[in-house]
């Protein structure tokens, strides 16, 4: 089995229909409750995949949530080591951050389902099984990192996600 932990910041945002694939892939999946989370304990494990999931708060936020500068620290050392991480909506924008990109508010909140168009990448990439529209809940994007390569975007959001490394 390989494992794998995901980095949870609200209890109600897990990985949902992600699980039964990964697990089916062989992961044994593994949660941290971020705010909560032993961060020096977490990155002395050999995660085989890190997936850090969503949450209602901003990656900008470190001074009111101490702990996502150690998580952007954890994603950052991973990051360094080659080593696979999934970020999905505030996951992302760590991730973002993490690699030395800006995280800003968008021109307008995008809410409800809509559609992603996928570039050449992201049609090449998993990302393309994601033809009906997705949920979104969002007020801000990121810029895409340095090296990094854009997959979707919608509408009202140039930048929904990419791939790095």
């Amino acid at each position: 089995m390989k494992n794998l932990l995901a980095i949870r910041h609200v209890p109600f945002e897990d990985l949902g229909s992600l699980a039964p694939v990964l697990d089916a892939a062989g992961y044994r999946i593994q949660y941290v409750d971020a705010p909560t989370a032993d961060f020096d304990r977490v990155a002395g494990y050999p995660w085989d995949l890190l997936v850090v999931l969503g949450g209602p708060i901003s990656s900008n936020d470190t001074g009111y949530f101490p702990f996502l500068t150690r998580e952007i620290q954890l994603i950052e050392a991973r990051l360094k080591e080659s080593l696979p991480v999934l970020g999905i909506c505030l996951g992302s924008q760590l991730l973002a951050r993490a690699s030395g990109a800006r995280v800003q508010r968008a021109e307008q909140t995008e809410i409800g389902w809509h559609a992603l168009t996928l570039s050449d990448a992201g049609q090449g990439s998993p990302l393309r099984h994601l033809s009906a529209p997705v949920f979104h809940w969002h007020g801000e994007t990121f810029d895409i990192p340095e090296g990094a390569t854009r997959l979707a975007s919608s509408a009202l959001c140039t930048n929904q996600a990419f791939s790095l490394g």
